[in-house]
């Protein structure tokens, strides 16, 4: 009976090693919740550009073509809040891995995973992190001026340019990131990491497509 005893206590005490942390599932129910605020505004923002494109339709080349590109953008949000919506009746696990799940909309291979990370390879993504959540601002900044003035220059031809496309593609994508790491402190360690691995190989990706 003690024998029996003691087997119960060792394999109760390894299933509490598993056990997913309950403050990192809540922390995850606040970070989904986060970004699914941001892609509603992602979507809102495609809404006001399609709106854009809609009334160009009749005088600018290209501009239904344009609208149906927005559409597409905006179905893969859509398709992002229906996996968030459905988060809700998972277990804490896979809520964890969900999350990676919504961010692979934005990946162009598969991503590095590291399950284990130390205290101080956390600390230094954190740093990255609140750093590339500075350039990811700067960027989009950038490309807003960029969009205004081929803006000028679609009003003077009244063609939508290729670089007016791409220009939205990245602003797209940029946008989706910012709101990604604005709240990455709920995020665990590996799933840190792995947002980390994805902005590289996103920027990967957009620099061999400029080639």
């Amino acid at each position: 009976m003690k024998k029996i005893t003691i087997i119960i206590f060792c394999l109760a005490l390894a299933l509490s090693a598993y056990a997913f942390p309950k403050q990192q599932d809540k922390d995850n129910i606040a970070y989904i919740d986060e970004i699914d605020l941001n892609i509603t505004n992602t979507i809102e923002l495609l809404g006001i550009f399609n709106d854009i494109a809609n009334n160009m339709s009749n005088s600018v080349k290209g501009a239904n073509e344009f609208s149906q590109y927005l559409m597409g953008l905006t179905l893969e949000c859509s398709s992002m809040r229906k996996i968030i919506s459905e988060s809700i009746d998972l277990d804490d696990l896979e809520r964890e891995w969900t999350i990676r799940i919504i961010w692979d909309y934005l990946k162009p291979h598969d991503i590095e995973t590291v399950s284990s990370i130390s205290a101080k390879a956390d600390k230094q993504n954190r740093i990255v992190l609140n750093k590339l959540y500075t350039t990811y601002q700067e960027k989009i900044n950038h490309l807003r001026k960029g969009i205004l003035d081929e803006e000028k220059i679609i009003k003077k031809n009244n063609t939508i340019t290729p670089r007016y496309l791409a220009l939205h593609n990245s602003h797209f994508m940029y946008h989706l990131i910012l709101g990604f790491i604005e709240d990455h402190h709920y995020l665990s360690r590996s799933n840190r990491q792995y947002l980390i691995n994805l902005i590289d190989a996103v920027e990967e990706a957009i620099e061999e497509s400029q080639h």
